[in-house]
């Protein structure tokens, strides 16, 4: 299994982050005995892998579909992470609420919302009993996405294969039942050791992973006839200015950004394969309405080896050097564009991601690390809000300092690159 990423893993190293590839391991290896679900459980991305953050976690994110295969409309009355090589008992502890703080564990989010006003729970509608968004309460034959975040302080405790236990309580009156799901294998892929993509003061990691069921975490479309999960951990870095602000002067002025301009540096040793530029900046707060394929705005996308991929997209037009072209081989710190607001952008930020192949959105998202950087406090969640119209938010300063090798986790305040 993949832990912590160990010190000597420089940024851009290409090397796994604790423990070789998932060895295959022989047919039915810690399955349960064959049990009926009228509620399945798939996984929507390739792997679950573990990534130590800058909360002091070491985080399993990832997303099922659920779906109800039965007649009946199914109540989730539980799901809970468990361990197959451990008689699946509990592991780690699933946290994850909605953007309001609601508890969403365990709850989906229908793809046809419409089914959360159509069939009331004894006389009340669910959507009242649950988060907006979020049921317990299943539909026959429907189906949706479920988000979880189990986390872990201990590395020796993360498990080789994970499942599911599902208890569901079925509108015939009977007791509810458990039922548990065929694991999957854990830490399989190399996690990414990089450099980060910014330097200075101030930069937050907005919209990041992994406790809040909302933006990059829901951003799961079904494209190409599949789910795509390609923003599961990325991240927008905004920056702000030592007195909790975005801008110098009205933040409706794309140039009065903190960060508008600031240059995006490589983050690892790679070759470029596919490089976007010449779409504009949009206005700030405006609505974009570009086409999928324009959403990345100005974009640079790198090979970095092992079947990762770094994105760096919505940057500033005109702005990436001739140089940078498809086939061009980048080392970490080297300048590749500046930060901008175009493609799906409303605010001036990069959207920085990991993902498994060349697509910014044909991809699933890798979680990563940064090799080196220094925590400067946190923002409360719903800081963008306050920010994006020029109010000053207050910095949390209770947890600082440096850190090494591990993700940066939502809502943290960053300084980065303080030798360039």
């Amino acid at each position: 299994m993949i832990a912590a990423a160990p010190e000597a893993c420089a940024a851009g190293d290409d090397r796994q982050t604790g423990g070789e590839q998932c060895a295959a391991n022989p047919p039915g290896f810690g399955h349960p005995s064959t049990n009926a679900t009228p509620v399945i459980l798939q996984l929507a991305q390739p792997s679950v892998e573990p990534v130590a953050a800058t909360d002091g976690l070491i985080h399993l994110a990832y997303v099922v579909q659920a779906t109800n295969t039965g007649m009946e409309r199914a109540d989730i009355v539980s799901v809970v992470p468990v361990d197959p090589l451990a008689d699946f008992s509990p592991t780690g502890h699933n946290f994850i609420t909605d953007p309001q703080g609601h508890d969403v564990a365990g709850k989906v989010q229908l793809f046809a919302r419409s089914s959360l006003d159509t069939e009331p729970e004894d006389g009340v509608q669910p959507a009242t009993q649950s988060p907006p968004g979020f049921t317990a309460r299943v539909p026959a034959g429907s189906a949706g996405l479920m988000y979880f975040d189990v986390t872990y302080t201990d590395p020796a405790l993360i498990p080789r294969l994970l499942a599911h236990a599902i208890t569901l309580a079925l509108p015939n009156g009977g007791a509810p039942s458990t039922g548990l799901t065929n694991p999957v294998p854990v830490g399989c892929k190399a996690l990414a050791v990089l450099s980060p993509p910014l330097v200075g003061h101030g930069w937050v990691a907005a919209n990041g992973c992994c406790s809040i069921a909302a933006y990059h975490r829901t951003a799961v479309a079904p494209a190409n006839g599949t789910l795509l999960t390609p923003e599961q951990f990325a991240i927008d870095f905004v920056q702000l200015g030592k007195n909790g602000t975005c801008c110098d002067g009205p933040s409706t002025v794309l140039t009065n950004w903190l960060g508008y301009n600031a240059p995006v540096l490589a983050a690892a040793h790679g070759v470029v394969t596919e490089v976007v530029d010449g779409l504009p900046d949009q206005p700030v707060e405006g609505m974009p309405n570009e086409p999928i394929a324009d959403q990345p705005g100005n974009h640079v996308v790198e090979d970095i080896s092992g079947r990762r991929f770094v994105t760096y997209a919505h940057l500033k037009p005109g702005s990436i050097p001739k140089w940078v072209s498809v086939g061009a081989r980048l080392r970490p710190g080297q300048r590749i564009g500046n930060l901008g607001n175009s493609g799906n952008s409303t605010v001036p930020h990069l959207h920085f991601q990991v993902q498994d192949s060349p697509s910014p959105l044909d991809s699933a998202g890798l979680p990563f690390v940064f090799a080196a950087q220094v925590l400067e406090g946190s923002v409360a969640e719903g800081f963008t809000t306050a920010f994006s119209m020029g109010a000053p938010v207050s910095v949390d300063r209770t947890q600082t300092g440096a850190r090494r090798n591990q993700m940066p986790a939502r809502n943290g305040v960053f300084s980065y690159n303080p030798s360039q």
